[in-house]
C-alpha cells in the first residue's frame, strides 16, 4: 500500500470519527473548503482516535470531555484516568 493511500485512509477514519459527533459539536461538522477548521476537526479527531484504540472509550461524549483544549492546558491535549490502576495518562 503506497504512503498516499495509506495517509487518504486515515484521513477517512479521521472524517468518520468526526460523523460519529453529536450535531451540537459544531467544530467537527465543518465544510471541506474550510481547511484550517477542517484540519483542526481532523486533530481533535486524531485524539479520539487514540482514546478509542488505547483505552476503548467507544463513546464519544466521553471521550470529548477527556480531550483539554485551551490556552491554559500546559500543553496537554487530552487526559485518561485509569481507576484500577490508579494512575493517570497526559497525552
Amino acid at each position: 500500500m503506497s504512503l498516499a493511500l495509506k495517509y487518504q485512509t486515515l484521513l477517512n477514519i479521521l472524517d468518520r470519527i468526526g460523523d460519529e459527533a453529536p450535531t451540537e459539536f459544531k467544530r467537527y461538522h465543518v465544510s471541506e473548503s474550510d481547511i484550517g477548521a477542517l484540519n483542526q476537526a481532523r486533530s481533535r479527531a486524531y485524539i479520539h482516535l487514540y482514546l478509542k484504540v488505547t483505552y476503548g472509550l467507544l463513546d464519544f461524549r466521553e471521550r470529548e470531555k477527556q480531550i483539554t483544549d485551551g490556552s491554559g492546558d500546559g500543553g496537554v491535549d487530552a487526559y485518561f484516568i485509569d481507576r484500577q490502576e490508579r494512575r493517570v495518562d497526559y497525552i
